[in-house]
């Protein structure tokens, strides 16, 4: 569900908070209600929301390249998971079920992290009811121009520190979202498969002796 609230923008960059932001950068969040987040799934809701912020040149060529980087390391991530994956059981003589296990493995990789969108969190995060933004500046004109949109606790903290003694926030927290559980539960088989089909000559080879 993408978030429809209406709010009103600073016109600097949200990552520098120094220049003119002259594009915008779409940030993907969500947020978990219901009993069970972090245990098995009881009565819960999940919402998905994506709003854009303001950047200027200099940071929107950063983040791109950060993006790239980004998508690097998932498709490196994906490739060793698949690897050991096809490794383990190649390993073990089962040539045709490790191509398509290996095959399943990716593709399930590629859908839930290497395709995934960069969710841009570094930069400001909506909770469902509130904003928070990384820079402190941009955070502070935001602040003033949506004050409904952001929690008591951070304008406390906002009007309670001088201007310019605090470029950048502490970040309110991790999401463990859905998408990293799927990528732990498949490097968690992969690696457990890898275990049992490299572990199982050897132990029969002990059990031998």
């Amino acid at each position: 569900m993408q978030n429809k609230m209406p709010y009103q923008l600073p016109k600097i960059c949200c990552r520098c908070g120094e220049k003119q932001g002259v594009s915008m950068r779409q940030i993907n969040d969500s947020s978990v209600i219901g009993f069970g987040y972090y245990g098995i799934a009881v009565s819960v809701k999940r919402l998905n929301y994506s709003f854009f912020v303001p950047v200027c040149d200099d940071c929107s060529e950063e983040l791109e390249r950060s993006d790239r980087k980004i998508k690097m390391i998932r498709t490196i991530i994906s490739l060793l998971i698949t690897g050991c994956t096809m490794y383990a059981f190649m390993f073990a003589g089962y040539i045709i079920l490790g191509l398509i296990l290996s095959a399943a493995v990716f593709a399930i990789l590629y859908l839930v992290l290497i395709n995934r969108p960069i969710s841009g969190r570094n930069l400001g995060v909506f909770s469902g009811g509130h904003f928070w933004f990384s820079n402190r500046e941009f955070f502070c004109q935001f602040a003033e121009l949506n004050p409904q949109l952001v929690s008591p606790y951070y304008v406390q903290r906002l009007s309670s520190q001088p201007p310019g003694s605090a470029a950048v926030n502490t970040d309110p927290g991790f999401v463990w979202t859905r998408s990293n559980k799927i990528l732990l539960f498949v490097a968690f088989i992969s690696i457990l498969c890898f275990l049992i089909v490299c572990g199982a000559p050897i132990l029969k080879s002990l059990f031998d002796l």
